[in-house]
Order: structure tokens, then sequence, then C-alpha cells
């Protein structure tokens, strides 16, 4: 049986009373951003101001998968200022959130789901955190849930070998070098066809997290143990399953 595709809506209301609604939908399995059928801008080429490390060619793929992903998106913030304030509404199945923020953070938390969904293969390997989306996370939050899902990948899919092994987070970081390359090509597309600058500022505070996790890993890891040990105290304190 068909699953029907899994919907997050974000409703923008402004202090004028003006409202504006952007809906995404993914395919549930995967959780692969779906698409509306129609005419794509010419930025969103695969050889316009195409990131200098991608693997995909022009002739094969002929479309940015990044780029067609927030095309719409870019349309839908021609004209949003980037510090214009608004209360913002984060419809799920689960849940509603509600927020008070500007129109360019609204715009970057829109983006942290089309991002990893969009089928850049740079970016897939962060589908969890847009399949469990936290809008508008802060940066601590954000990096807790990284860490969490890259261990967890290791547990589940790993090989064997190196599920025994320290987690080796310089990997994680080079993922992140890789994201900040893609941040700042598609800066260069964006900034001939954006009216209003939100959209750019909305990669900005992206982009500031993909230089953030590099440099700051090693001390957040320091306080995430701190609120770790009392579940290894507890476990360790539990008796051997005999069965």
């Amino acid at each position: 049986m068909e699953q029907d595709p899994i919907v997050v809506t974000y409703k923008l209301s402004l202090p004028s009373g003006d409202t504006c609604t952007y809906e995404l939908k993914f395919e549930p399995e995967r959780f692969e951003l779906l698409h509306d059928e129609g005419d794509l801008p010419e930025w969103t080429r695969m050889d316009y101001q195409q990131c200098v490390h991608c693997p995909l060619r022009a002739e094969d793929v002929p479309v940015c998968p990044l780029a067609r992903g927030i095309s719409a998106l870019v349309d839908f913030s021609a004209e949003l200022p980037s510090y214009h304030a608004m209360s913002v509404e984060v419809v799920t199945a689960e849940r509603t959130y509600q927020m008070e923020t500007t129109a360019q953070r609204a715009l970057s938390s829109i983006m942290g789901l089309i991002i990893p969904a969009s089928g850049c293969p740079y970016t897939e390997c962060l589908r969890p955190l847009a399949r469990f989306h936290v809008p508008n996370a802060s940066q601590e939050e954000t990096l807790a849930r990284v860490i969490s899902f890259y261990m967890l990948s290791l547990h589940l899919v790993g090989r064997k070998d190196e599920v025994q092994k320290p987690a080796d987070f310089e990997k994680l970081k080079r993922i992140y070098d890789d994201l900040h390359t893609i941040n700042r090509h598609m800066a260069d597309r964006l900034k001939n066809v954006c009216g209003k600058d939100s959209t750019l500022n909305a990669i900005v505070i992206l982009d500031t997290f993909t230089m953030f996790l590099p440099m700051e890993i090693d001390d957040s890891l320091r306080q995430i143990k701190s609120l770790l040990e009392p579940m290894m105290i507890k476990l360790d304190a539990l008796p051997e399953d005999e069965t």
C-alpha cells in the first residue's frame, strides 16, 4: 500500500497582518523532497556556478539537485526583507511549533529541511536531521543531533570493525568542510537572482554552523559527556542478562 507523503508546512505571519504559507512534501521511506513540475530558472543548471568538488556531470544531470530544491523557496522569499520580524507556525503530522523570529531565520530553517532531502550527494547524509526536523534549532541542539545520528549510523549501518573503535570525528568535520564549499557556491548562484537579501542571509546562517562544528566539536563533546555519565553509571549498575 502506497504511503502518503510527509508534509511540513511553514506559515509566516507578518506584522502587517499578511500571511504566507510554504509547504514541503517528502517521500516517506527515504525522505526525499518531492518537486512540483514546472520550468526551472537558468541558475539551477548544473554548470552554473557548479561546486568545484561536485561528482555529478552536467551531461548526465543537467540540473543541480540542491538548486532545484530551493528554487521555489527563492521565488517565495523574493520580497521578504531579512530582518522583517514575524510569527512562524510550523505544522507537522506530530505537532505544531510556534516561533517569533525573522524572515532570514525562518528561511534558514526551511533550507535545513530542503538541503538534506534535495538529492545532492554531499548533503544526503544529513537526511535524518531533516526527517526529525527541529525548526530554528540552536547550534547546541543541532550539534547534539548531528553527533547522535553520526554515532547511530556507525552502530546500525557501519562496518563492524569501525563500530568497535572510538568514533572518528575527523570524518564528521570533513563532511562539514564539504558543506561549507556547497554553501559558498550556492550563495554565488543566488547573488544575481535574489530581489532581497533574505535568502542569501539564510544560507549564511546555515553556513555559520558548518564552520562552527569543526572548531567547537571537541569542547561540545566534553559538555555532552557530562550529561551522558548518569546513563553509563545506571547501565553499569544493572545486572548482566543471564538468558
